[in-house]
């Protein structure tokens, strides 16, 4: 039988251990990120240009004034907020990716605690999720990606309460969850499969009565992301921003996901000397032992198997690695990375470490005296010792030293101390340009001097040198020579080192005169003229 927890069935000792590991979290993002602020990527950027122009009442536009469509909009929004507030973007993307790393540590202990009995894995847990390499790495960004989690999070502690108390309150608030993680990335909409189908067979309630309330949720979690995503075809004729077709096959992203995962177990070299597939493989045939697992242990105690606390978590590794491995076959998105795997890994590990006390308890009941109990507990404590230890060691290792080169050097991307003291960025601010400007950083011209530009043309190597990325090439270089020729002042500001997949000014000079205005240390600014 399934049965829901609230804070009141826990002690006070193990919220407050639980809550100050958490806290840690909390504190580490914020340390790390004291000198320079939390690090912005081009999507930083492009958030942080959404909630401005939000805010000036021109609706949600990128950095470059096009329309965006090709995310969501809570996490901007989030953001837009909290500027009303008198917070400023900068602070407030840092203490969203610092806090929901702390909520994220708190609620895994909070589910160990729940489904193992065991404080002592609660704890293990948490401080294992707390120095998780990929939740490092995307809490040091001001990305949306911590906010996702926590959201995900959020739906698999109040799930069980849906599905034990099928009542509006539960249904509002779990539908409430799922919308808003839908529109933090897109990807979560593979929330509502997940709980349509554990809503729909749950036998509390007639047949009826479920197929009434599955229907009221998922309306309720759809329509938020449906109204989002008509809007941009009304406006952009695309769903959800235009995409080229991917350039690596499925197998290929099966290595690359197979890597990606290995590197937050293993030690670089033991990762790096294993192929991706084989460890992918490995991935695949633990979530189908936690599946069996869930399944023949709700078998033994006579208990419906989707009443098992795993399941959610199971289906999720399974839907969100099939739909991320379908996107990136199909489109083309980044090369799969800690960002786009991290929500794999908070499941993943509370799956594990349950399964440890899952063997403890099973050793407890099949030992017949106390010198079994103690050689069952010794042989599964080694087991369990072992791999926690070349996790724990091998992830916190990477997060402390990571850790201590933010901390002087900043958080990554333009927050790094490179471009606080760019020559070029400083120029730049000093001498403003009026007209329009290419560049091989737009986000850093945005965000540090104040500037809308756009990437030189790319290559169509930067698109695989697919026929649509050739295409795609040709138009981006047509579009260059009728900005050239149509602006009265048009500029290139080209930092070094330069971006391989774009244009630099040697290549442009085919289409265009140039002039140097200012050469720098770390870049040059160069104005175009027609032909």
């Amino acid at each position: 039988m399934l049965t829901v927890h609230t804070l009141k069935n826990y002690s006070r000792v193990h919220l407050l251990v639980l809550s100050v590991i958490g806290l840690t979290g909390v504190g580490l993002i914020l340390a790390c990120t004291q000198k320079f602020g939390a690090g912005v990527s081009p999507d930083s950027a492009n958030y942080i240009a959404a909630a401005r122009s939000l805010l000036a009442g021109k609706g949600f536009l990128r950095f470059n004034n096009v329309i965006c469509d090709s995310w969501p909009p809570l996490y901007s929004t989030l953001l837009a907020t909290l500027k009303l507030a008198g917070i400023d973007y900068f602070i407030s993307g840092r203490y969203i990716s610092a806090v929901s790393l702390g909520l994220i540590v708190f609620m895994s202990g909070l589910w160990l605690l729940k489904n193992s009995g065991f404080f002592s894995i609660a704890v293990l847990g948490s401080i294992c999720i707390l120095f998780a390499k990929p939740l490092f790495n995307i809490s040091c960004m001001i990305w949306s990606e911590p906010l996702f989690v926590v959201l995900v999070m959020a739906f698999f502690f109040i799930l069980p309460f849906a599905l034990e108390k099928p009542t509006i309150k539960w249904g509002l608030l779990l539908a409430l969850v799922t919308a808003a993680t839908a529109l933090t990335r897109y990807v979560g909409v593979v929330l509502i499969p997940i709980g349509a189908f554990l809503l729909v067979v749950n036998r509390k309630q007639l047949f009826w009565k479920r197929a009434t309330f599955v229907t009221f949720w998922t309306i309720g979690s759809a329509l938020p992301l449906t109204l989002w995503l008509l809007r941009n075809w009304l406006i952009t004729g695309n769903l959800a921003g235009k995409r080229l077709p991917s350039d690596t096959g499925f197998f290929e992203n099966v290595s690359f996901a197979g890597e990606v995962v290995a590197s937050w177990f293993l030690p670089s070299q033991l990762a790096n000397s294993i192929p991706g597939w084989i460890f992918f493989c490995l991935f695949c045939a633990f979530i189908t032992v936690m599946l069996i697992s869930a399944i023949s242990k709700s078998a033994k105690h006579n208990q419906y198997w989707l009443d098992s606390p795993s399941i959610p978590l199971v289906l999720f590794l399974i839907v969100y690695t099939v739909t991320i491995l379908s996107a990136a076959t199909r489109t083309r998105i980044d090369v799969l990375n800690d960002r786009l795997l991290a929500p794999l890994y908070v499941p993943a590990a509370l799956l594990f470490l349950a399964s440890i006390a899952n063997a403890y308890s099973l050793d407890l009941k099949l030992s017949q005296n106390k010198k079994e109990i103690y050689h069952r507990l010794i042989r599964t404590g080694l087991l369990a010792g072992i791999s926690i230890g070349i996790w724990l060691g091998t992830s916190s290792n990477y997060v402390l030293a990571l850790g201590q080169y933010r901390f002087r050097y900043g958080a990554g991307g333009i927050r790094h101390l490179r471009w606080q003291k760019s020559e070029t960025i400083a120029w730049l601010q000093k001498h403003r340009l009026q007209g329009h400007i290419f560049t091989s950083n737009p986000a850093a011209l945005y965000i540090l001097a104040g500037y809308t530009a756009e990437n030189t043309p790319a290559l169509p190597v930067c698109y695989g040198n697919s026929p649509a990325g050739l295409r795609e090439s040709q138009r981006q270089i047509s579009d260059f020579k009728s900005v050239v020729e149509s602006e009265n002042n048009a500029y290139i500001v080209w930092f070094s080192p330069g971006r391989e997949n774009l244009y630099d000014p040697n290549k442009l000079r085919d289409f265009c005169r140039m002039k140097t205005v200012k050469r720098l240390k770390d870049g040059v600014v160069i104005a175009l003229y027609p032909k």
